[in-house]
């Protein structure tokens, strides 16, 4: 140590800056001979310096180590600790004379912590991913917007290039809400993309090609269908990525492959520089180390052609002529080949690469370590600037959970609170004590001698090469170096409040349950600033607030945030029928059908039909008044949302009839919201009317068309110049989702208040006074957020397709019908009998109907005493609580078979900072069939805490 000081003192007196600061001192040393005498002293120190470093070569490689990495006695630990500081300073020297001898006069200063943190160099990981949609949904997976919203996080190392075959652009993503290093690259067909994979032959000559009834133009035919039917086997070429989209890695330092059912945490805070630089190939597991194979869901190589071409030794890729030609002359069957299984063995058995296997991933697979984020859920931080993705669950100690809840949700971004993590020259995981050996079962055994399974989906073949003996799974970082398998103890940065972090979350079982619905609060923008980020679990994501404890009496910033953001989307062109942009990009489904998983697991759910408001070819819009998005205020206004669906049964006097019939309802609503009550100043309030016919022709469309016609004058239907009037034409004589269709009508309002749930199938029609009565509550409600007015429904012994007045509905009680199972056109079937835990929702709805013939006739007064408020808190309460209550198991028939479909006027805000509702609970778009689950909606918003009256 003594030697290297010396050194490097003289190697400061040498260099300019050194004399320069030297003289400030009062020195100098400007002439030659000083200089040449400096640097002869500079070379025999040095010379010391290695004649110690030889002697220090003769001290053991490794010491033994406890399990915390410190040496058993106190002797050792002194020369680990000399060993240890020695190359320290031999890097020091090493990075001194290059600086100051070879780089001089073109010298740049090094990059900062911060500058290293956001560029890495020279440094940057190309992620591909080509992707390919089923015949059935034309679109990405329901979960693709946790893959995007959460890799944005990553773009400080990061770029992900996301290959498509020419999906609708109704589909995409909105462009402004992608993150800048989420880069989508349309192939415009299969064929194009086949003709990429084809590239694995191009060794194959023409002559070699014919031998086998084959060619290139044929071969590109097969796999082109091969993917299109089964685009799972997209998946074997995943070792050949940076062969086969070679063109476009040209400008990345390292090419990888991942999955889309990742949630992206703060890789580039995971990813060293040590596996950037000392490594060929590094892959991330989640703890199984005794499979010594490279990771589907996260690997990346070395852009170095050495490297790119290595998977030739996998022929089901190199002679993929030879495997088409036999599945083309029926000699053999397809079978998916697991690049896991070839390329594995194939790098173990290549002696000049090193190959670095690390425990640096977190799974929800069962007996993967992700029992707690199956408990807890897993919960994504997006960093203050919101330019960060960072995820974490529980640890596995028994008060861990509760530490949990009391972690901020930016813990990460806190000097205080996690100076190891936000030290970004801190490591986060390590190795630590000696490399050992360790073998394969191959090594060990040869070919044919003992053997242990220990992968199911990779081929027998490959496994005696990757199947390791004497491995711990959690503990070992497994290596690959010339040849040779070693392994070695890591640790990792303790978290605070036991927290467990890793650079991404795989949800291999999660996502065959998610659901667009389930993951709406992850689409796109969102509508606030504040949003801290999401807790995601099996169940879908829920958006979590910079302050968990907030819930303000004062709504009015939130208001403002979400006005502005309205305004942002809101078209330029508001009553241009051809240019209503500002609708909503949210996906819906229309159609449904179950997958099955295997096993005893229940089936899925799989959207076969997706819609968008951007769907042109889907939806048609029939009117847009400049009211609906334009003139509307939108703290204050209420919007009525209409659905209405119609089924043609072929007989056409029959369908005209049905068809107008259902119009009248619904254009005799729409009046009646529209109509101002008296104030010329004050003008009607917006509607949305959406309208599916199942099993439309032409001669329907166009009679559609035409009844939503203004007059010239423009006189004939004034309620149209503040409604929006849309339309599904549907060939196909099938119903779709009656909530999907709710949802999107919802979601169109362009007010912070909506009234939904109003289905004009169901023969239902609005009082003359509900458009007053709704604007009054919105305009005493608007100072706070998250409240939900259940809006009653009687049925009338008397025909009428006009509104009635309350007044008059509440005279008359006695013409009145509460249970609408006998009435209503859209009822839920109900197998069993009423009796049990059925009658909790008859209850429920009595309740609600009393309430509202006391309140309102008090309002009106035509009561004889006002109602206490007190008496109308306790009747809220009473029924929040038995909606709860059908939440439990035992009221599982109650909350199947509840009759009464609710119609709610909501506010877009939620009881909690950050939320907006049609994102944390919109309706379930997959239960709509004939066993309704009519009640989840208000549960749900009863359980979240939502004023609910």
């Amino acid at each position: 140590r003594c030697c290297f000081d010396l050194a490097t003192m003289a190697m400061a007196f040498t260099s300019p800056g050194g004399r320069s600061r030297l003289a400030a001192g009062g020195g100098s040393l400007s002439n030659v001979s000083t200089r040449f005498i400096a640097l002869c002293l500079a070379a025999g120190l040095i010379g010391a310096f290695g004649l110690s470093l030889i002697v220090g070569s003769f001290l053991p490689d490794a010491l033994p180590t406890t399990t915390s990495g410190r040496p058993h006695n106190k002797k050792k630990k002194r020369f680990s600790g000399l060993r240890r500081n020695i190359g320290e300073k031999a890097k020091r020297i090493k990075t001194a004379i290059r600086d100051e001898f070879i780089h001089r006069g073109n010298h740049k200063k090094r990059p900062g912590l911060e500058e290293d943190r956001k560029g890495r160099g020279k440094h940057r990981i190309a992620i591909v991913i080509p992707y390919l949609s089923s015949a059935s949904d034309q679109s990405f997976p329901p979960y693709f917007d946790l893959f995007v919203q959460s890799a944005g996080g990553s773009a400080a190392l990061i770029d992900f290039l996301i290959f498509h075959t020419g999906l609708p652009s109704h589909i995409l993503p909105d462009p402004t809400t992608l993150p800048s290093n989420v880069k989508l690259i349309d192939l415009q067909s299969s064929t194009r993309l086949a003709e990429l994979l084809v590239r694995v032959t191009d060794r194959r000559t023409d002559e070699s090609l014919a031998t086998n009834d084959m060619d290139r133009t044929k071969l590109v035919g097969m796999i082109t269908k091969a993917i299109e039917h089964h685009p799972y086997i997209l998946v074997e070429y995943k070792p050949a990525t940076g062969h086969i989209f070679a063109e476009y890695l040209t400008e990345y330092s390292h090419w990888g492959y991942s999955d889309l059912d990742i949630i992206w945490g703060d890789t580039p805070r995971w990813v060293t520089q040590e596996e950037l630089t000392d490594w060929d190939i590094v892959t991330y597991s989640f703890g199984d180390q005794d499979r010594v194979y490279l990771r589907g869901q996260f690997t990346f190589h070395k852009n170095i052609d050495r490297i790119n071409q290595l998977w030739r030794g996998c022929e089901y890729l190199s002679q993929a002529d030879v495997r088409y030609s036999k599945l083309m002359k029926g000699s053999e069957q397809f079978k998916l080949e697991s690049a896991e299984g070839c390329y594995s063995a194939t790098v173990l058995n290549t002696n000049d690469i090193r190959v670095k296997y690390s425990v640096k991933a977190l799974t929800d697979a069962e007996g993967a370590g992700a029992e707690s984020a199956n408990i807890y859920g897993l919960y994504v931080g997006l960093g203050r600037n919101r330019d960060r993705s960072v995820v974490w669950t529980a640890g596995k100690g028994e008060d861990d959970g509760h530490k949990l809840l009391g972690l901020p949700i930016d813990w990460f971004e806190d000097s205080d609170t996690a100076f190891g993590y936000t030290d970004v020259n801190n490591p986060l995981q390590w190795e630590v004590g000696e490399r050992k050996k360790i073998t394969s079962y191959r090594d060990k055994y040869g070919d044919d001698g003992e053997f242990k399974k220990c992968m199911y989906w990779a081929p027998k073949t490959y496994q005696r090469d990757i199947c390791a003996i004497n491995v711990d799974w959690f503990k070992d970082t497994v290596m690959l170096i010339n040849g040779e398998l070693y392994k070695q103890r890591f640790e990792r940065y303790a978290f605070p409040n036991n927290v467990v972090s890793y650079p991404f979350f795989h949800f291999q079982e999660w996502k065959r349950y998610f659901r667009r619905g389930q993951l709406r609060s992850v689409e796109g923008r969102m509508a606030v600033d504040d949003l801290a980020g999401w807790v995601i679990s099996e169940n879908g994501a829920t958006p979590f607030p910079q302050d968990i404890t907030s819930r303000p009496d004062s709504a009015m910033a939130r208001i403002s945030q979400w006005v502005e953001a309205q305004e942002r989307g809101a078209s330029s062109a508001a009553g241009d029928v051809e240019a209503v942009t500002s609708l909503p990009s949210t996906k819906y489904c229309l159609r449904f059908s179950p997958h099955k998983i295997g096993g005893p697991k229940l089936p899925a759910v799989v959207c076969d039909e997706p819609v968008s408001w951007r769907d042109e070819g889907t939806v048609v819009i029939l009117a847009a008044g400049e009211g609906w998005s334009g003139w509307s205020d939108p703290i204050t206004d209420v919007t009525l949302a209409l659905t209405a669906q119609i089924v043609l049964t072929g007989n056409n006097e029959r369908d005209q009839a049905l068809l107008d019939g259902l119009l009248d309802v619904a254009e005799s609503s729409m009046a009646a919201w529209s109509i101002a009550h008296g104030d010329e100043q004050m003008k009607g309030q917006p509607s949305i009317f959406l309208l599916h016919i199942a099993g439309a022709t032409r001669g329907f469309a166009e009679r559609v068309h035409e009844r939503f016609q203004k007059g010239t004058d423009g006189a004939s239907k004034p309620y149209l110049d503040s409604s929006l009037v849309a339309a599904i034409f549907s060939e196909k004589r099938d119903a779709v989702s009656r909530n999907a269709l709710l949802n999107m009508a919802a979601e169109a309002s362009a007010t912070r208040w909506v009234v939904s749930g109003l289905e004009v199938e169901r023969g239902l029609v609005i009082s003359k006074e509900a458009s007053l009565f709704a604007r009054r509550i919105a305009g005493i409600h608007a100072g706070v957020a998250g409240s939900a007015f259940v809006v009653p429904q009687f049925g009338a012994s008397k025909d009428t397709a006009a509104a009635v007045s309350v007044t008059e509905l509440l005279r008359d009680m006695s013409s009145i019908q509460e249970d609408l199972s006998y009435l209503d056109c859209a009822k839920c079937s109900v197998d069993v009998e009423k009796q049990g835990d059925i009658r909790v929702g008859d209850v429920v709805v009595q309740k609600i109907n009393s309430l509202w013939k006391d309140a309102t006739k008090s309002d009106l007064g035509m009561g004889e005493i006002g109602v206490e408020t007190n008496a109308v808190l306790e009747a809220t309460d009473s029924i929040k609580a038995l909606l709860v209550q059908l939440l439990h198991r035992g009221q599982s028939k109650a909350f199947r078979h509840f009759d009464q479909s609710p119609i709610i006027m909501i506010d877009s805000l939620g009881p909690i900072d950050g939320s907006i509702t049609s994102q944390v609970v919109p309706a379930a778009e997959e239960l709509a069939g004939s066993r309704c689950y009519n009640a989840l909606r208000l549960a749900q918003l009863a359980m979240l805490g939502y004023n609910l009256e």
